[in-house]
């Protein structure tokens, strides 16, 4: 009897954590229009600017990342090489780290183990960055095998610690496989049929369980403006966020970032197939 309610007692605990990191999650957003930071919470459907990333920070073809910590960077242009910054999530302001070694690096992603990615799209080459340094270095041979140079501009990293990046030119997305190796690939998925993708991030819901988001930037009628989406995993479809009334997206989001959630979170249950999910939903698309 003491060993049941011993072993009740910890599965409630666990399902309150599990609620109460669900319930917790946020999607910080940059927007190189107004060079500043904004926090997005998806369950309430708010948009709350935080404050300015600082004087001379510009956040063109920029990205973001949250670490394990909760510690927030930043991929901002700098006169040259593009700037790693850490930045304040209480007040918006960025502090350099240090130059990347690389050009317009438009995609940041933390790892669940902390390994910070970046994509320079200028020349499409997927590097690692030290965190306290900046420093980037190549992985692998710099070919991440997509066929057009200069596109992405998303990145984001699940918790099973597979990696996707999104292709501006194509409006596609892709996984990569074998980080690890010498020669890591980014397989395509499938279309998303967007205009303009400028970022993605996974984040972890309550009700929902764990969602890419990606967001776009369009012209139309109404101007330039920001629109937000999540991807549905059943069938590969867009689902555009709704806000709460009087809430709206800053123009020009560059960049996304949320918490990547513990892989052993129950919630996560499945996250290790995704990749092969998504790709065997591709081929059964197009073998129709």
């Amino acid at each position: 009897m003491k060993y049941a309610l011993w072993l009740v007692n910890v599965c409630l605990v666990l399902g309150l954590a599990g609620v109460q990191t669900a319930r917790g999650a946020t999607i910080y957003a940059a927007s190189y229009r107004t060079d500043a930071l904004y926090a997005i919470d998806t369950m309430a459907g708010t948009v709350e600017m935080i404050g300015e990333t600082g004087f001379g920070v510009d956040f063109v073809e920029g990205g973001l990342a949250l670490n394990s910590a909760g510690e927030l960077y930043g991929a901002f242009s700098g006169n040259l090489l593009d700037q790693l910054y850490t930045i304040d999530i209480t007040t918006g302001e960025a502090t350099p780290v240090g130059d990347m070694g690389y050009l317009d690096v438009s995609g940041l992603a933390f790892s669940p183990e902390d390994t910070l990615y970046g994509i320079d799209s200028e020349n499409d080459l997927l590097i690692t960055i030290d965190p306290t340094t900046g420093a980037g270095t190549l992985v692998g041979d710099g070919d991440p095998g997509i066929g057009v140079v200069g596109t992405t501009a998303g990145l984001a990293c699940a918790p099973n610690g597979t990696l996707y990046m999104a292709d501006v030119l194509n409006d596609s997305l892709y996984a990569f496989e074998n980080l690890a190796a010498s020669d890591p690939t980014a397989t395509l998925i499938g279309a998303l049929e967007l205009d303009r993708v400028t970022g993605m991030t996974f984040a972890l819901e309550e009700e929902r369980g764990v969602n890419l988001y990606i967001v776009q930037v369009v012209a139309d009628s109404r101007g330039t403006h920001s629109e937000l989406f999540t991807l549905d995993w059943d069938t590969l479809e867009l689902q555009p966020v709704q806000l709460a009334d009087g809430h709206v997206l800053p123009d020009g989001i560059g960049g996304l970032a949320a918490v990547i959630p513990e892989p052993g979170t129950l919630v996560l249950l499945g996250m290790g197939g995704l990749a092969t999910l998504l790709r065997r939903r591709h081929e059964t698309t197009h073998q129709g």
